[in-house]
């Protein structure tokens, strides 16, 4: 009897470590695709820029001249939501003054609360809200500079993620 019972205690605590383990698999899941999401988003952008030499105004010009594969996608249902927040011309600097352009921001559930940046060169990067909202203060438009904003710095930004 007693050792029904260890047997039933120990299935029990397997059955939870499973179920927690499947649920930060998903997760972790959820943010691959979110990611893939924000590098399909980055190359119409970038398909559109080569197109027209410019970037588009907005996110209904750039569906516009979308292929048939994105417009039917879950990036492209991401930008048309509002979920994924287009930008361009704009830098994070680090510390050391230099600077990223970014293509687009959003805040989602699948990273977490935190906010995924994808920059121009194609990488990802997760920052929590307080790193985005000081990276968002020291964010400077092409050409001009903001001299009282604080800049993230190397230690507070994470490593991106790679193509």
């Amino acid at each position: 009897m007693r050792t029904r019972r260890i047997l039933t205690l120990g299935l029990i605590a397997a059955v939870a470590a499973l179920a927690t383990a499947c649920g930060k698999i998903q997760q972790a899941a959820d943010r691959a695709k979110y990611v893939n999401d924000l590098k399909q988003f980055g190359m119409e952008m970038h398909n559109f820029h080569s197109t027209n030499m410019r970037m588009p105004k907005d996110a209904n010009e750039l569906m516009a001249q979308a292929s048939p594969e994105f417009k039917n996608g879950p990036a492209a249902a991401r930008v048309l939501s509002g979920e994924v927040e287009v930008v361009w011309g704009f830098r994070i600097k680090d510390q050391d003054g230099i600077g990223d352009k970014v293509m687009a921001w959003s805040s989602a559930l699948a990273f977490g609360g935190n906010v995924g940046v994808l920059f121009a060169d194609g990488t990802v990067a997760t920052l929590s809200q307080a790193e985005f909202a000081t990276a968002k203060k020291a964010m400077v438009k092409d050409g001009e500079e903001k001299e009282k904003a604080p800049a993230p710095t190397r230690a507070t930004r994470p490593a991106r993620t790679k193509k």
